[in-house]
């Protein structure tokens, strides 16, 4: 059993919800959920790495940082602790458009921190989501600098 399998299985026993049940209300099937609990397929004995949406699911309903469970799917470890963003979210022009504005320098501490509603695409970042991407944002780029 890996760290996501336990954090799911953890997460579904605290709501005090069946597999059958939780599997309904996340909008997952019951047997994709018990593998992912487990950590592998038992028919296979291969490891189960969900796929980010089937992690947005599960983030929504057990209402847990999105970041987190990709962090524990291993999306955020890859080589070289660097985060495949095509992998994770799908290869997509920011808001569809064919011609990006010209270039805008933001910081990504400042809006993390500031006290602002923060989104990704339509998602609102709750403060557990921010706090845990300025420690995934530090644990990355202090790395760096030290090499």
């Amino acid at each position: 059993m890996n760290e996501l399998s336990k954090y799911l299985k953890e997460l579904r026993k605290t709501k005090e919800k069946s597999i059958r049940k939780a599997a309904e209300e996340a909008k997952i099937s019951h047997t994709y959920l018990s593998t992912l609990e487990k950590g592998y397929d038992p028919r296979t004995n291969n490891v189960r790495k969900p796929t980010p949406e089937i992690l947005r699911k599960l983030s929504y309903y057990y209402d847990v940082p999105f970041i987190k469970l990709m962090d524990l799917a291993g999306y955020t470890q890859q080589e070289h602790n660097e985060l495949s963003l095509i992998e994770a979210f799908g290869e997509s022009t920011p808001f569809g458009l064919a011609h990006p504005p010209k270039k805008k320098q933001l910081d990504l501490y400042s809006i993390l921190v500031m006290n602002a509603d923060v989104y990704y695409k339509e998602t609102l970042f709750n403060e557990k989501d921010k706090a845990f991407l300025l420690d995934f944002l530090e644990r990355t780029f202090s790395k760096e600098k030290k090499e």
